[in-house]
């Protein structure tokens, strides 16, 4: 009876050192968590801000139709949360001839960002789930002596452009042609 209590005692303790060590490789082996929040690295300014396309002074918004799954058109200004946005810039300027942004949106707190993160010319912005991707970070410059700014996707370094003058028309990336915005506090 005294040899079996052993050879129990043995197993048990072989089995718990096995769970034990398989534990402490998927400890060591676990990815690093992201930071709680997308948008970490970056500062909201106060307030809403209206971005005026040059087309008659129409601003973009995400479209609320349920065909169009979010995409940033332009439209006339209704005041509404889905044109109004909070710039959030970065805490660490790398650049001394602009700034990155995150653009967030006032209805759903969602972030300006490149559909699938899709780096071709013609691609929708979207107003999508704010998260880590260089999809959703913008570069913004002033043109000296204007109210104007051009704004270019960072991931792919192509500019924003509205692709047609009439409301409703979507706002893509391209290579070779960089619409000016005018970005102005509204509240």
């Amino acid at each position: 009876m005294a040899k079996s209590s052993n050879r129990s005692t043995r197993r048990i303790g072989a089995v718990l050192g096995s769970v034990a060590f398989v534990a402490s490789l998927l400890t060591v082996a676990a990815p690093a968590a992201h930071a709680a929040n997308p948008m970490d690295g970056f500062t909201c300014e106060p307030g809403g801000y209206s971005i005026t396309s040059p087309w008659g002074g129409q601003v973009l918004g995400w479209s609320q139709d349920s065909w169009d799954n979010g995409s940033i058109i332009q439209g006339t200004w209704e005041n509404g949360a889905s044109q109004q946005w909070t710039l959030c810039g970065e805490n660490n300027p790398t650049r001394t001839d602009g700034k990155y942004y995150k653009m967030m949106d006032h209805a759903r707190h969602w972030c300006l960002g490149v559909d699938r993160g899709l780096s071709d010319d013609g691609n929708w912005l979207l107003d999508e789930p704010c998260n880590y991707s260089a999809s959703e970070i913008f570069f913004v410059r002033n043109v000296p002596g204007t109210n104007l700014s051009s704004i270019m996707a960072k991931h792919s370094n192509r500019f924003l452009t509205v692709d047609g003058e009439t409301p409703q028309s979507h706002v893509v990336q391209t290579l070779f042609k960089a619409d000016l915005f005018e970005i102005r506090k509204v509240w």
